[in-house]
This record gives C-alpha cells, sequence and structure tokens, in this order.
C-alpha cells in the first residue's frame, strides 16, 4: 500500500524557509568572524597604549569558540601575556599609632576603587598614578609608578583617621661643637703644634745648611791656602760647625718634641693644656 504524498504546497514552503535562513545564518557567522577580528586588532593596540585591562577584556572576545582557529589561537596566547603583565597592588593605610585604618577610602586617578581596605590586591594599568586615600575627614594622596609585570606592589600611607591633622614631629638640631673641639667630639689640634712644629722644621732646616756651608767654605779654604791658613780664616768653619749647627739642630729636635707632645695633648675648656705648655717655659 503505497504512502500519501506530501502536498506540494508544503514542500514549497518548507525550501522557501531553508532558503531564507541560509543567507541569515550565513550573515551572522561572518559577523562574528568580523567581531572576533576587531576584537584582537583592539586588544593589540590596548596593549601598546598599556591599558593591559582593557586589553584582556577585548582579548576574551577574541579567545571564544566560535572564532576563526588562527584568531583564536593568538588570542589565547596574547591573553596569557597580557595577564602576566597586569600589575597589581595592595592598599594600606595607618594612623599615628600605627595602627590599621580599615574605613579608608580610595581612588586611584580621581576613580573610586575601595570603600574600605581589606587587604586583597587590586590590579592597575602601568604607569603614573595618584592613589587618594580618606578617612575621618582628612585625606591624603601620593603619586606612585607603577611597573609593567608588579605583583602585589604595597601603597601605604600614614592617615589620621580622626580627622586631626598629624603633627609633624619636631626636629631637634644637631649640638654644635664646643670651641676646640671637632664636631666628632674630639680635641682640635692646639695651634701650639703648628707653632712648634714649623719652628722645628725651619730649625733643621738651617742646621742643614750650616753644615753643607762648612763642607763648601772647607772645600775652598783646602784649595786656596791648605794646610797655612789663617786662624782667622778657620774660626768661622768652627763657629758653624760646633756651635751653630748643633743649636740649630738642638732647637729642630725641641721644636718637633713639643709638637708631638702639643699633639697628642687633649686640650681642656678652659685652655688647661696649652696653659701647662706655656708653663714649661
Amino acid at each position: 500500500m503505497s504512502q500519501p504524498c506530501r502536498p506540494l504546497s508544503s514542500i514549497v514552503l518548507a525550501a522557501a524557509v531553508a532558503g531564507l535562513a541560509a543567507p541569515a545564518w550565513a550573515d551572522d557567522r561572518n559577523d562574528r568572524k568580523q567581531a572576533c577580528a576587531t576584537a584582537a586588532e583592539d586588544a593589540q593596540q590596548l596593549r601598546m597604549d598599556a591599558k593591559l585591562g582593557a586589553a584582556r577584556d577585548r582579548l576574551l572576545v577574541c579567545s571564544r569558540p566560535e572564532c576563526p582557529a588562527t584568531v583564536l589561537r593568538d588570542c589565547s596566547q596574547w591573553m596569557n601575556e597580557v595577564t602576566a603583565l597586569i600589575p597589581t597592588v595592595v592598599l594600606a593605610a595607618r594612623d599615628a599609632q600605627g595602627r590599621d585604618v580599615l574605613s579608608a577610602r580610595v581612588s586611584i586617578d580621581g576613580v573610586a576603587v575601595a570603600s574600605g581596605l581589606d587587604g586583597k590586591a587590586i590590579e592597575v594599568d602601568p604607569g603614573t598614578h595618584t592613589f587618594r586615600f580618606e578617612a575621618g575627614g582628612t585625606a591624603t594622596e601620593q603619586a606612585v609608578l607603577i611597573r609593567e609585570g608588579e605583583k602585589g606592589r604595597l601603597i601605604s600611607v600614614l592617615l589620621d583617621a580622626s580627622g586631626t591633622t598629624t603633627a609633624t614631629p619636631a626636629i631637634t638640631p644637631a649640638p654644635q661643637p664646643a670651641r676646640g673641639e671637632t664636631p666628632e667630639g674630639h680635641a682640635s689640634t692646639s695651634p701650639w703644634t703648628w707653632i712648634f712644629g714649623g719652628a722645628g722644621l725651619v730649625a733643621l732646616g738651617i742646621g742643614a745648611y750650616l753644615e753643607v756651608s762648612v763642607n763648601a767654605d772647607a772645600s775652598s779654604l783646602q784649595g786656596s791656602c791648605g794646610h797655612s791658613c789663617l786662624q782667622s780664616q778657620v774660626d768661622p768653619l768652627v763657629l758653624k760647625q760646633q756651635v751653630l749647627g748643633p743649636i740649630a739642630f738642638g732647637v729642630g729636635a725641641l721644636g718637633l718634641g713639643l709638637a708631638t707632645y702639643t699633639f697628642f695633648a687633649v686640650p681642656t675648656p678652659n685652655g688647661g693644656a696649652t696653659a701647662g705648655v706655656a708653663g714649661l717655659f
């Protein structure tokens, strides 16, 4: 027994519906492909502009399964890279006693991000941002440079939650060193050290000159008169060698000795050490 044939009108209607649906489905597919490609391009530009949060949002669009395979592969890779680069910060505020101000409200570049502090990290784009903390009628701002890839950067401020201005501790000036002392508190070099030292060096120089002069004069006499020189010619050499020279060397040694003594002596505030040196004469 043969089955009844489907009416021709039903077949025509089904074909017409299928014919109308096919173009609509194709257009929708093309629109989704175009949306994926546009999202991928936007994400790349946003990444170059250091707007990593917005770039990740666009990468979510082009990472959907319905996107073309090549776009899906690229966006998935970029998603991992951008997520690793997005910095995070942890907000903290303390009062003058060092206690956490949990009620502090925080805005970043004028945009409110927290109505209280909970210790959780929040994401920010890299770059310089102004963090504003408010609590108890007082506020403070802090400009911070956030770098790509920073995670858990602590942004902490001192905030008086009572609404009063936290007083800045007074800076006590360092005591000036007493006269005759260096800033480290050690005794300065006595002027007698320089006086005695200079005099001693000068005396030693005179003694050395006399010694050289005697040798030169003796050589001159030896060449002019030999062993027949008059006593009046020899006396000046004897005076230099046996009297003036030893005196000069003695004064030089004494001067350097006194300079050494005054250098290691610690002067008292009333100049006791200097008086002691003067008492030697």
